[in-house]
């Protein structure tokens, strides 16, 4: 996955972390309350309040200059629905069912209904988002400009 900011690879890490938590407590510890907040946690604070927020501007720009940005941003962006569709499924399986239908992260062309159900897909791993690790100075500094942002009146970091 091809990132164009820090905070495109900032959400991936915590894409990871949440992968990896839900792998430790759902297979093997079996603590659903934990896992449901830790997805909780990552799909509202990191991803809706922090991360699309911040990608507003870039994805509603229409200029030619942004337009490489604005396709890794949408990736980035479908990668992480997905993965948050598929680790919230055991959770909501009609929902996600539904979600995953409408959405059709394949990007064949099918109609509703053709498209193969979320059961037939493989749980995220961190196989191909390894790579995506934050260190420490950049975690406070997000955390930091994450706490501004939220409570700023502005759109800008």
């Amino acid at each position: 996955i091809e990132t164009s900011s820090s905070i495109d690879a900032w959400i991936l890490s915590r894409l990871v972390e949440t992968i990896r938590f839900v792998e430790a407590n759902f297979v093997s510890g079996y603590n659903l309350h934990l896992v449901v907040k830790k997805l909780r946690e990552f799909f509202y604070q990191d991803f809706c309040d922090f991360y699309l927020e911040c990608t507003k501007p870039t994805l509603k720009s229409t200029s030619d200059e942004k337009r490489r940005e604005r396709a890794i941003k949408w990736n980035i962006l479908r990668v992480c629905n997905k993965c948050m569709l598929l680790m919230y499924h055991p959770f909501m399986p009609s929902i996600t069912e539904e979600l995953w239908q409408q959405v059709n992260f394949e990007r064949e062309e099918r109609q509703v209904g053709e498209v193969k159900s979320i059961l037939s897909q493989k749980f995220p791993t961190t196989k191909h988002l390894a790579q995506f690790k934050v260190k420490k100075k950049s975690i406070r500094l997000f955390v930091f400009q994450k706490k501004i942002f939220c409570h700023s009146d502005t759109n800008h970091i």
